[in-house]
């Protein structure tokens, strides 16, 4: 019998031990008619064609001719509205058979529990297979696995694992390789990394050679749990194994990379991508620019895309809004619009994250009526703007002093009903220092008390610079301790307090 690794403790509210009844694992061994099979033949094939509804047409029009039904019909019905995703109609007609004194057998049991599974419905899909026990039908590998892919889809590949490792064992069903990835696919998710190389280092061991999907799992999972090497190292594996890698593990390993910075390593499997006489794909692009986006490389990440274009590859909304931020994240707010008008010259319409890198890009290039010209634009084009837009906008205002227009910005949110972050709160609060507005600030100040955005060491800063400003001692000491307490103090807020005092002519407080 295999055997899978050590059990990880259970982490689930459905009791997962049942009694291991042998019962029967079919029907009552009833012949099929010529007139059943050519039914059941029928109905499968409107169920590969999605005509799930068709299929269902040619029961109820069964019933109304008063024809004979049987289990053989229902599972084709059942096998119809799984690959439909109909699960909701999958579970009707597995509690109707007993209706019509059919009984459910092995095959019933697993298209229902396929149709759950399609739809990532796991506590469904494991309460069906825990069912089969208590009407005596036993499961066979095909129902563990699709109750398993269900658990795996839905992340909790640790009840995945503990059905194979101890239910299956029980019932003597040894696992193969769709178990296996089921319990991997979970592991990808939860970026479980250790565990899925642990996992496939045993495969070998139980004579189950691990495929594609089994690699791409893991792979998967060492880049969600930023682990680059592991995911190079895999890649590079695989042809010893006798598996050939497909553009979506390229693209897991690119996107490992993407996230921990390494674009060096991103071009050379683009380019080992190439030599595999692989063709790149969308995702490829796009893991290739923000690798080099995220290591502010953006006249390379500018020349990978007009090299592209050379070769016939049309960008598409990603692909240049990464490469506008980019630009913003260089300070290039010039090539940044350019790169805007590109964009709405192929058709292509902005979208949030578009506009938020535009407006940021105007910020830190100091074109603050720019900044607010675009924020007002993406209003006109019914894009909702966020927190990032806005925070961009008045940080831009607060660079050019203008703190009757941060102001504005701040009511603009509201209107819109997007809540300022402390980000938004410090910008505003330190335009209002710098146009001498201490009232305002305090204002502000109150309304970030008010809301869920905790202070930060720039916004008290900030506030106490506004009260030095007007001349408030008191109030800027009073601040100063409350900012004590949370943050450990610099130099701006001691020369801010410390001036607030000297103005008071309070050198007392200004030597405590």
């Amino acid at each position: 019998m295999h055997r899978l690794l050590p059990l990880p403790k259970p982490r689930t509210l459905i009791s997962w031990r049942c009694s291991s009844g042998t019962g029967r694992s079919g029907g009552k061994g009833k012949r099929v008619s010529a007139e059943t099979l050519h039914v059941c033949a029928r109905i499968t094939s409107l169920g590969r064609r999605q005509a799930w509804e068709k299929a269902l047409g040619m029961l109820l029009q069964m019933r109304r001719e008063g024809l004979e039904l049987d289990t053989a019909i229902y599972n084709s019905l059942l096998g119809a509205c799984s690959r439909g995703k109909q699960w909701q109609m999958a579970l009707h007609l597995h509690s109707q058979m007993s209706e019509w004194d059919l009984e459910p057998n092995v095959i019933s049991y697993g298209s229902t529990i396929s149709a759950l599974q399609r739809s990532m419905l796991w506590e469904r899909a494991v309460l069906m297979l825990r069912s089969m026990a208590m009407t005596g039908v036993k499961p066979n590998l095909i129902t563990y696995n699709a109750a398993m892919s269900a658990c795996g889809m839905s992340q909790e590949w640790e009840l995945a694992l503990y059905l194979a490792a101890t239910e299956m064992g029980l019932q003597h069903i040894e696992p193969d390789v769709i178990t296996y990835n089921a319990i991997l696919t979970g592991s990808a998710e939860a970026a479980a990394w250790e565990s899925a190389l642990a996992l496939l280092a045993h495969m070998p061991m139980i004579s189950i050679r691990p495929n594609l999907t089994t690699h791409n799992a893991v792979v998967g999972s060492c880049e969600k749990a930023q682990q680059w090497q592991q995911a190079l190292a895999l890649l590079g594996l695989m042809p010893s194994a006798w598996v050939q890698p497909s553009v979506d593990t390229f693209n897991a390993a690119m996107t490992s990379c993407e996230r921990s910075t390494q674009w060096i390593e991103a071009l050379l499997l683009l380019s080992n991508l190439a030599c595999s006489r692989l063709q790149p794909d969308v995702v490829t692009y796009n893991a290739t620019l923000r690798s080099l986006t995220r290591a502010s490389r953006w006249e390379m990440t500018l020349s990978s895309l007009s090299d592209w274009m050379k070769r016939g590859l049309r960008p598409d909304r990603v692909m240049l809004t990464t490469c506008i931020s980019a630009c913003e994240r260089a300070k290039m707010w010039t090539q940044a619009l350019a790169l805007l008008c590109w964009l709405r010259g192929l058709g292509i319409k902005p979208d949030n994250v578009t506009y938020s890198s535009v407006v940021s890009a105007c910020e830190k290039g100091k074109q603050w009526t720019r900044a607010l010209a675009f924020l007002s634009e993406m209003l006109g084009d019914r894009v909702h703007p966020g927190v990032v837009a806005f925070s961009s906008a008045v940080s831009a205002c607060q660079r050019a002093f203008e703190w009757e227009w941060t102001l504005s910005v701040m009511e603009n949110m509201g209107s819109v009903r997007v809540d300022p972050n402390v980000i938004t709160f410090s910008a505003a609060i330190s335009a209002c220092a710098k146009g001498m507005q201490w009232e305002q600030a305090v204002g502000l100040w109150s309304s970030m008390q008010r809301s869920q955005a905790a202070p930060n060491q720039v916004a008290y800063n900030s506030l106490i610079s506004a009260l030095e400003k007007g001349g408030k001692w008191e109030e800027a000491l009073a601040f100063l301790e409350l900012a004590r307490a949370s943050w450990p103090l610099d130099v701006i807020t001691y020369n801010s307090a410390i001036s607030a005092c000297e103005k008071g002519a309070q050198w007392a407080a200004a030597l405590d």
